[in-house]
């Protein structure tokens, strides 16, 4: 992570921030709006995550293709009909209108900015600073819901590293007279390591239950 300038400010400032960023990235529709709020939340992420962010930003947008393209196919409201499809005798003639695009290309800007918003806010909001701004008015709730915010980026970082192991964990079980159980097996167990439970085959075949690390 990149140490921007905005990450030394008080807490209270960057809570505010971005729930204001979140907030009016949600409830404001206007076109223009809706550019101005894609452009600076792809800025900051860029910032605060530096070059690693263009990963993730040339992922998003395909996803605004597909929201914007997928939206006319449901919503048929509009005047200016680009096309009609229609699917047999399974879905009848539907219009596919230039309203409803653009309504589209609005919601997938909506929905990428408050994904922005969410990722540079997971960043830089780290616990010490949310334990901080709540800890004093309830110390358990507080607690509760920093465990929750770094539940999804635990998860990411562990189903990563679990990804890059299981080419290897399964060229382990090739070769067997029992290939498809084993692999079979090996699936279960990288489920099992994935979920946080489950225990773990030793190099002699027997079973190891599960250890509670402190």
């Amino acid at each position: 992570m990149n140490r921007d300038a905005f990450a030394e400010y008080h807490p209270l400032i960057n809570f505010l921030f971005y729930i204001g960023a979140l907030v009016g990235g949600m409830f404001f529709l206007h076109p223009a709006f809706v550019l101005c709020a894609v452009f600076f939340a792809a800025l900051h992420y860029r910032i605060v995550k530096g070059r690693a962010a263009w990963h993730v930003l040339s992922g998003l947008l395909p996803l605004f293709i597909f929201l914007a393209v997928v939206n006319p196919v449901f919503n048929t409201y509009g005047d200016r009909v680009l096309f009609v499809w229609h699917i047999g005798n399974l879905i009848p003639e539907r219009p596919y209108t230039m309203e409803a695009l653009l309504y589209g290309m609005a919601l997938g800007g909506m929905f990428i900015s408050v994904l922005l918003w969410f990722a540079s806010y997971n960043t830089e909001m780290t616990e010490d600073k949310f334990l901080y701004l709540f800890g004093r008015f309830s110390p358990s709730v507080s607690l509760v819901l920093t465990m929750v915010l770094r539940l999804v980026p635990n998860y990411q970082k562990k189903a990563g590293q679990l990804f890059a192991a299981a080419p290897g964990y399964r060229e382990r079980h090739k070769g067997g007279q029992n290939h498809g159980t084993d692999q079979a097996w090996s699936d279960c167990a990288l489920g099992a390591a994935f979920m946080g439970f489950g225990g773990r085959y030793c190099d002699g075949g027997q079973y190891e239950e599960p250890r509670l690390r402190l």
